[in-house]
């Protein structure tokens, strides 16, 4: 007992000795975030959340998380409420748990469990919404900038790129609609950070567990590539580490080997919105009549250019970061679903500005990205007017093109403005 005491207290020593080596002006920025981000976690929720309970609520009674299925928003077919891997639910199923056996044995009320299984599922946005900004802060504070200098270093572009960072529009949608997308992000980042750290086995682990959501498998397949081109035993390092990331979903699907078969059979395309190309990007194969051949081959081919590309960017910049955003790329504007979803992207790309905000055209590039997304974030809600003229699709399709051009124009800058060699560990 006294052994568990000691622990205890050094461990939160060691956490507030953490905390107060962060700069004040990072730890306020944390703190405004935490407070703020409180609101919409505990007021506001949504219908994918209330699927991700259901997902859990089926792993602690035994059954397939993949009943029951919903119809499809895009075509007749029926999709599983809970589109992702068996992982996800398993998270969150360990959060609900205590709750959930009190619920049964009648020691909680219904209403009251619902509320509070929603509020745990709705907390991976929070975590992700504080998460994301903290881990810049390490990153910036463990790479070796070669052109950083002692007045870089002391006081104002850390700050302003971690507000940039932090202000990011997905990271607070995403803590009232779903949390999915910028949790993938936070995971993926902690994987950069692992390896900017020299820990290639938590890489694994962080970016394996990332691909819960299948959007996330183009950056595993980079981070494969990258950690082979470093050495044979930083591949191993990885491979193992995304090995036993997946044990979960392995010892899932042994149990569920229909539901093994049925992803198989679906390919991954369990979403609401799979099944379309109404991208700017993949719309004229629709025109072309070529949107059954895009969905059936066109976009396996395009997912295996942005991977190798994403691969060489990360190779030849050294940044790992850069090579993740090139691969997303695929899955963001050129994947065949209804829905449009950069949020990975945008988060990924914003980090890397953060990281190099030093960099005059750095700050550029990411002023005008936030301002992209905070307009097209606006516009999207309706909160205004905009260019009410249009059909709903056409005001769609200008919004998509706004964010897929400021996204394009903000990864090549930062592929040629960043710093070079940054992944190196010391």
């Amino acid at each position: 007992m006294h052994s568990l005491r000691y622990r205890i207290r050094h461990f939160s020593t060691r956490l507030s000795m953490s905390w107060y080596e962060i700069p004040s002006g990072v730890r306020r920025i944390l703190l405004f975030v935490a407070v703020a981000g409180l609101t919409p976690w505990l007021t506001i929720t949504s219908f994918d959340i209330a699927n991700y309970v259901v997902g859990a609520e089926q792993i602690l009674t035994g059954n397939s998380v993949y009943d029951p299925q919903i119809p499809s928003l895009v075509d007749n077919r029926f999709v599983p409420s809970y589109p992702y891997l068996p992982s996800f639910a398993m998270i969150l199923a360990v959060g609900i748990a205590p709750f959930f056996v009190l619920y049964e044995v009648g020691l909680l009320p219904g209403g009251i469990y619902e509320v509070i299984a929603r509020q745990i599922t709705n907390g991976t946005g929070y975590v992700a919404l504080l998460g994301v900004p903290l881990v810049a802060h390490y990153a910036m504070s463990v790479s070796t900038l070669h052109s950083r200098t002692e007045r870089d270093v002391d006081i104002d572009w850390v700050f302003w790129g971690i507000l940039i960072l932090a202000l990011a529009p997905p990271l607070w949608f995403q803590v009232v609609e779903s949390g999915s997308d910028t949790l993938v992000a936070l995971l993926v980042l902690l994987g950069v950070y692992a390896v900017m750290r020299d820990r290639w086995l938590l890489a694994g682990v962080f970016v394996g567990t990332a691909t819960f959501k299948f959007t996330a498998l183009p950056l595993a397949a980079v981070l494969a590539l990258y950690a082979l081109q470093q050495g044979r035993k930083q591949f191993v390092s990885v491979a193992l580490g995304g090995l036993g990331s997946q044990l979960p979903n392995l010892l899932y699907f042994a149990v569920f080997v229909e539901d093994f078969l049925f992803v198989l059979e679906r390919r991954g395309a369990m979403s609401l919105y799979s099944g379309e190309t109404r991208s700017i990007v993949t719309a004229p194969f629709r025109a072309m009549g070529l949107e059954q051949w895009y969905i059936d081959v066109g976009f396996f081919i395009s997912l295996l250019i942005f991977i190798t590309l994403g691969a060489v960017v990360a190779r030849r910049r050294d940044n790992l970061v850069l090579g993740f955003a090139v691969a997303y790329l695929a899955v963001s504007y050129f994947a065949p679903v209804g829905e449009i979803n950069a949020s990975v992207l945008v988060v990924l790309l914003l980090f890397e500005a953060a990281v190099n905000f030093h960099r005059r055209q750095v700050r550029y590039l990411a002023a005008g990205l936030l301002t992209v997304e905070i307009y097209g974030f606006i516009f999207h809600f309706r909160l205004i007017d905009y260019v009410s003229v249009l059909p709903f699709p056409w005001r769609a399709a200008v919004l998509q093109g706004l964010e897929f051009g400021a996204i394009s124009i903000t990864l090549v800058g930062l592929i040629y403005f960043s710093d070079h060699r940054r992944l190196q560990p010391r």
